[in-house]
């Protein structure tokens, strides 16, 4: 019984901090592509503003 508490504590912790990382990883992702969406904004309008 004592084995069976202890791998479900153990999965519980896997799992958990395994979402952890995985939350993470997405917003460093979804900061990037602000970031990138951003940087072409901004060069998108430039070449509006020299040509228009």
């Amino acid at each position: 019984m004592m084995g069976l508490v202890e791998a479900l504590v153990i999965s519980l912790v896997t799992g958990l901090v395994s979402s952890a990382g995985t939350i993470a990883a997405l917003k460093t992702d979804i900061n990037w592509i602000k970031k990138v969406q951003q940087d072409q904004e901004q060069r998108i309008r430039k070449l509006e503003d020299s040509h228009g």
